[in-house]
This record gives structure tokens, sequence and C-alpha cells, in this order.
């Protein structure tokens, strides 16, 4: 059991991590239009959340993340398991869950034991678990948006320097 939790500990350290450092590249990415091009925009990011306000952005941008290639869905997951990780409701368990409301949105969610969620009907909420192989695949998800950021970026940036 004690090796269990420290596997799970582990994993919600990595969701956590990935769930900042996609944060901090979006910040970055939208900062550079503001710093070397003059463009700002005024979105609510405690309204949306960061990451519907980085899509608002996008939008505006005339770039829908929705081409990206990226299961969006899967970057959403992410940031809601980083969430209740990060601000858990119960002080004396170590057992994270996902809410009722995320499950609402993502009946099947990523960071889940199958075996939880076939159980998980009515009963309880499945647990905030992840393995290698769905951290590696949220990674290759995150990693995808960048890229793909990246590249739109320096296809625009010459476009965008005439608005400076």
């Amino acid at each position: 059991m004690n090796a269990e939790t420290a596997i799970e500990t582990i994993g919600h350290a990595c969701i956590s991590m990935l769930s900042s450092s996609l944060n901090l590249f979006l910040k970055e990415w939208v900062g550079r239009l503001k710093k070397d091009h003059g463009i700002d925009f005024a979105v609510n990011f405690k309204k949306k959340g960061w990451f519907n306000g980085y899509k608002e952005i996008f939008e505006k941008l005339g770039l829908p993340i929705s081409n990206c290639g990226a299961n969006l869905d899967v970057i959403q997951q992410i940031t809601l398991a980083r969430n209740r990780v990060q601000h858990p409701e119960q002080l004396t368990m170590l057992r994270v869950t996902h809410s009722k409301e995320d499950l609402k949105k993502f009946p099947k969610p990523l960071f889940a034991k199958e075996l939880e969620l076939k159980m998980a009907i009515a009963r309880f909420s499945p647990s905030v678990r992840s393995t290698k192989e769905k951290i590696f695949e949220a990674i290759g998800q995150v990693e995808t948006l960048c890229s793909w950021l990246e590249v739109k970026y320096l296809k625009m940036r010459p476009h965008l320097s005439k608005h400076k």
C-alpha cells in the first residue's frame, strides 16, 4: 500500500508539473505578442480558467487550437487533475478523486483506473491515478499543441511586426 501511495504521489507531481509547464509556455507565447508586437488581449482568466482563456486568445488570432492535432480533452484533463491534486477536499485522506463536475465533462477520465471507472457508477468517484503510459500520452499531447503554436507563431511573426 505504501508503494502504491508513493507511485500515486509521483504521478500527481508529474501531472502538476506538466500543467504548470503548459501554463508557463502559453503565458510566454502570448507575452511575446505584447512584448515584441504590441498586441494585447483582455481575457478574464479567473472566470474562464487559464486554458480556456488562452483558447479565446488563439481564436481571436485566427488560430483555432482545435486544428492543432492534439487531443484537447487530454490537455484539459491535465489541468482538471492538477486542480484536484493541488486542492484536495479532505484533510485526512491521501486519496484524490475526480469531481462530479469533471466526470460530467469527461466520463472516462484519462487519469483513472479502468477498474475504478467500472465500479464508480453512482457509488464513488474514481481516484486521480496516473501510469507512466498515461503521463507520456499527456506529455505527447502537450508537445503536439506547443509545437503547433510555435510553427504558427513563426509563420505569422512577419505579419505581426507590421502592427508594432
